[in-house]
C-alpha cells in the first residue's frame, strides 16, 4: 500500500530514491493507480503506461484493456505530474503501428 512505500522512502531518506508507477501492475492489485497518484504524487518520477483486464500483465496498448484511462490522466493533470512516462507494451507484429495507436489514444483523452 501507499503508507508501506511513503515509510520505505522516508527511512532512506533520499533525493535519489523515487517510484516508478506502472498502470498495468497496479490494476493487478487492489490499489489502483490513480491512489497511488494522489497519495505518492510527489515520489513518483516514472510511468509504466499499458493496460490490461486486471487478471494478467498483458502490456496492451492503453484503451485495449479495462483501466479507465479518462481518470488517469484526469488524476495525472490533477496532480501536475510532469515527469516520465512510456509506453510498456507488448507489440511484436507491428511496433511501430502500436505506438502510432498508442499516441492516437492518449492524445484522445
Amino acid at each position: 500500500n501507499s503508507q508501506s512505500i511513503k515509510q520505505i522512502l522516508d527511512d532512506f531518506n533520499s533525493d535519489f530514491l523515487k517510484i516508478t508507477l506502472d498502470i498495468g501492475h497496479a490494476n493487478l492489485t487492489q490499489i489502483s493507480a490513480v491512489k497511488y497518484l494522489r497519495e505518492l504524487k510527489n515520489d513518483i518520477v516514472h510511468l509504466h503506461i499499458n493496460d490490461n483486464f486486471g487478471k494478467e500483465d498483458e502490456h496492451l496498448i492503453p484503451g485495449a484493456g479495462n483501466i479507465n484511462y479518462n481518470k488517469l490522466f484526469k488524476t495525472i493533470n490533477d496532480v501536475n505530474f510532469n515527469k516520465v512516462g512510456i509506453f510498456e507494451i507488448w507489440a511484436l507484429n507491428d511496433t511501430n503501428q502500436a505506438l502510432i495507436d498508442c499516441k492516437k489514444y492518449i492524445d484522445s483523452l
